[in-house]
């Protein structure tokens, strides 16, 4: 059966040749979907296509923050790879292999990468308490503690990891300066810093 090859920086692949063509692209990307088996497709009209994931279905290209009137973070809006926008949940974010970052996205039914630019927009409002020695997400009001999580089972399972990991430790990156300039960066940017990778070719 044909295949097409999606990698973790959302780049599309057929047979070991990058897709540059922006908008087969994008319509790939728009028409990316879970199968029953928890695999993936692309699917327009009556063709279908198996999709062979690198890492997470889609990538966070961008964040953009909600403040309040008094200037505290309310929500966080994503900007995910297949061009839609969605509100990050914070109870699903989780930290990979490599210290690579990723929330639930769509009801809790798909994993997303957040890309490097995505990370660090992120990570700009992340607060160290001394109290609880935790590291939090302020939101709507309130604050949510972020875990370190080991992802299994291919992204679709998570598993804490054991004893008191920090999120320093965890996420090996903490806020900078450009973080924090880069989190004024409209939501529309596309740009992701993450470093190319390459997909597996058949022999």
């Amino acid at each position: 059966m044909e295949t097409l090859f999606l990698d973790k920086d959302g780049r599309w692949f057929h047979g070991g040749v990058e897709i540059t063509h922006e908008r087969t692209s994008a319509l790939f990307s728009r028409h990316l979907v879970k199968e029953p088996d928890g695999g993936y497709c692309v699917r327009i009209g009556e063709e279908r296509i198996r999709v062979e994931l690198e890492d997470a279905p889609y990538v966070v290209m961008a964040v953009r923050t909600v403040e309040d009137g008094h200037g505290r973070p309310i929500e966080y809006r994503l900007l995910l790879s297949d061009g839609s926008t969605e509100t990050l949940d914070p109870a699903t974010l989780s930290v990979g292999t490599g210290n690579v970052l990723y929330c639930e996205i769509r009801d809790r039914t798909h994993t997303a990468r957040f890309s490097r630019q995505a990370y660090q927009l992120l990570c700009a409002h992340i607060e160290y308490d001394e109290a609880t020695d935790g590291y939090w997400l302020p939101w709507r009001g309130g604050r949510v503690r972020i875990a370190c999580e080991a992802r299994n089972d291919g992204g679709d399972a998570h598993r804490r990891t054991e004893g008191g990991t920090s999120w320093r430790e965890c996420v090996g990156i903490e806020p900078t300066a450009d973080a924090v300039n880069a989190r004024r960066l409209d939501l529309k940017s596309r740009e992701a810093t993450s470093a190319p990778s390459t997909p597996p070719r058949k022999g």
